[in-house]
């Protein structure tokens, strides 16, 4: 139940009392909301890096002249 929109609401400013959600049998036919999947944030760094573009040969000489490498 804490996935709920009302519970989340304002940051959790809204939580029924336990004696309130026992009492009034609210888990009864309640339905149980999808918990999203959570990703890591490697995962999220290791799809970013299968995106992305390599640096062209040219650059990277350039890069390498202006660093003094040869």
């Amino acid at each position: 139940m804490k996935t709920t929109d009302q519970w989340r609401k304002l940051d959790g400013a809204y939580i029924p009392a336990p004696l309130v959600y026992l009492n009034q049998q609210r888990w009864d036919g309640a339905e149980i909301p999808e918990t999203k999947k959570q990703v890591s944030t490697l995962e999220i760094i290791a799809q970013e890096r299968a995106k992305a573009v390599p640096m062209p040969d040219h650059i990277r000489e350039r890069l390498n002249q202006l660093r003094g490498k040869n």
